[in-house]
C-alpha cells in the first residue's frame, strides 16, 4: 500500500495540530497553576490584614483603657468610645 503525497500532507498537518493543541494544553495548565498560586498568596494577604486589624484594635483599646481622659473634662459626661474632637472636652476656663 502506498501513501500518496496528499496522504502524507493529511498527516503531517495532523501532527502538527497534534502537537499545537498540547502546547495549548500546557499553557492553560501553567496558566491554572499560576491562577492557583496568586489565589493562595491573596489568601495569606488577606489572613494577615486581618491579623493586623484584629491587633490594631486591641491596641486602640489598650490606648482607651490606659490613657482615658477623666469623665469630669468630658462634656456630654460619658467616656468616649474614641479620640473625640477637642469641642467635647471642657476648657480650664468652663471648670
Amino acid at each position: 500500500m502506498l501513501i500518496s503525497s496528499k496522504n502524507v500532507e493529511i498527516i503531517k498537518n495532523y501532527t502538527k495540530d497534534i502537537k499545537d493543541t498540547t502546547k495549548t494544553i500546557r499553557n492553560v495548565n501553567d496558566l491554572n497553576m499560576a491562577i492557583r498560586d496568586f489565589e493562595h498568596s491573596a489568601f495569606e494577604v488577606q489572613q494577615e490584614n486581618n491579623s493586623l486589624k484584629y491587633e490594631l484594635e486591641i491596641k486602640d483599646e489598650e490606648y482607651r483603657t490606659t490613657n482615658a481622659i477623666p469623665l469630669f473634662l468630658c462634656k456630654t459626661k460619658e467616656m468616649p468610645s474614641s479620640i473625640a474632637p477637642l469641642s467635647n472636652y471642657m476648657t480650664s476656663a468652663e471648670l
